[in-house]
């Protein structure tokens, strides 16, 4: 029997499985040196036939979840990796040791003395016995057994997979944890470390802790195996469409186009919203992303008319950092039914529309212009005479500008210049700064603000924006 009903509780809690018949649980605990000096009653038995039993029980759910991991693999792959599964020299006494079952096998005074306790075989066999007693347990119902299996041995196969990122360059043996049955979708902690600047421009060094999933680990990273890791991932089905630290992979990784590509491929949506209502292309515009990222995005069904927490679209950031003439042209580039003239003049919820937002009012409406003499049109455009609709539609651009309040000169107050100083290229993403000739107010600080989560948590460099 247990010491305490504390030391029960204990087990049950390590476990994740609370038994209905606890006599189950001593039996599978209970060694047979402990019987023979009748320290253990010999009514409850010992664990060998459920050792038994729990072997034959293991060898069934390794199977099933291996082919669901891997359906391409061959029968003779699939052996290797059951004999790493269910092994006494491999994941059974890692495993064992993960729950402490050492403390709580009841074993004879001859093997306490002799350490057995924290022997691999007897951790491996105590471990086999509980599986074939929680068989026993819930009824013969496998998909309880499977589901305990899952739950303690795939969290072990993860860390391997997460070293393998962290401290190895082989693919190969990263291909293998995923064949073996890790989670390709697991929450993950990561060590965070970066530089910021302070007033002087002076950097100082901090790091922190977070949990990512490994493909918003990835999309992060700049190393030069993450594109192919990345890969990897996705084949073995990692979603691209799951949230990882406060944003999803595709606006993590919006800066590199290989990465942006790879990722809509495997259809991650480019329309879902991060904790600030931002979407892939907010992120893409704010982040100063080349324009085949935007053409891309749009070309998948990114959509520019949604609106972020402050109601903004993609084209107001686009106004406030300077790059409405690269996303309007990626618009037109893709032939679509756009609707520009109107979500120009949408107002945010601080009452300004992307007219607004311009430094220099006339600069916007003067590159729009510009796009009509020297763009290309595609012969299968849905358009109909292109070059005469985008000039109309520019028109009306023009039109909508000239008949909002805001345009007459001197409307408004000038707001501070603002100037975007690339500090090195974004192939390194390293991130962009917001240097203003006059200190902003903390009015100002709210209005221009795009309030990003993901920007301040790249590896290799953090973004000051705001």
């Amino acid at each position: 029997m247990f010491r305490s009903p504390q030391q029960e509780a204990q087990i049950y809690d390590k476990l994740g499985y609370r038994f209905k018949n606890p006599k189950l649980l001593i039996q599978a605990l209970t060694r047979t040196s402990a019987l023979v000096e009748n320290i253990q009653s010999n009514r409850i038995g010992d664990f060998q036939r459920l050792e038994f039993l729990g072997d034959k029980v293991l060898g069934l759910v390794t199977a099933d979840y291996l082919m669901e991991s891997d359906p391409q693999a061959s029968e003779e792959a699939l052996t290797e990796r059951t004999k790493e599964w269910v092994g006494n020299a491999t994941l059974l006494p890692i495993i064992a040791k993960n729950l402490s079952l050492g403390d709580f096998i009841i074993m004879g005074h001859g093997e306490k003395l002799l350490n057995c306790s924290n022997n691999a075989k007897v951790l491996a066999d105590a471990l086999e016995s509980i599986i074939g007693a929680i068989f026993l347990d819930c009824g013969k119902d496998y998909l309880t057994v499977k589901a305990f299996v899952k739950q303690h041995w795939t969290p072990v196969l993860n860390r391997a997979l997460k070293i393998s990122i962290d401290e190895s360059d082989d693919l190969i043996e990263m291909e293998n944890i995923l064949k073996k049955g890790a989670d390709p979708n697991a929450l993950m902690d990561w060590v965070q470390e970066f530089v910021s600047t302070n007033s002087l421009g002076e950097y100082a060094g901090s790091s922190s802790r977070y949990k990512a999933t490994f493909l918003g680990e990835l999309c992060l990273r700049n190393d030069r195996l993450a594109t192919k890791r990345i890969q990897l991932l996705l084949k073995y089905r990692a979603n691209p469409n799951l949230m990882s630290t406060s944003s999803f992979p595709l606006l993590l990784g919006i800066q590199d186009i290989e990465k942006v590509k790879l990722l809509l491929k495997y259809k991650a949506n480019s329309n879902l919203k991060d904790m600030e209502g931002c979407t892939a292309l907010h992120a893409a515009v704010s982040e100063h992303s080349d324009e085949e990222v935007l053409i891309e995005l749009i070309r998948h069904g990114a959509d520019y008319t949604l609106q972020d927490n402050k109601g903004r679209t993609p084209l107001h950031l686009a106004a406030i950092y300077g790059m409405h003439i690269g996303l309007i042209d990626a618009i037109f580039e893709c032939d679509r039914d756009n609707e520009i003239e109107k979500t120009c003049g949408v107002a945010d919820k601080f009452g300004k529309t992307v007219f607004d937002y311009d430094e220099d009012r006339q600069q916007f409406l003067n590159g729009l212009k510009k796009l009509v003499p020297t763009k290309k049109i595609n012969k299968n455009s849905s358009m109909q005479s292109s070059r005469t609709t985008i000039h109309t539609r520019i028109k009306n651009v023009v039109n909508a500008f000239a008949e909002s309040p805001l345009s007459a000169a001197n409307s408004a107050p000038a707001e501070p210049r603002m100037t975007l100083i690339a500090n090195q290229s974004r192939k390194t993403q390293q991130a962009l700064s917001i240097k203003q000739d006059t200190e902003p107010t903390a009015d100002q600080n709210a209005e221009i603000g795009t309030g990003f989560s993901h920007k301040n948590v790249y590896k290799y460099g953090v973004y000051s924006g705001r």
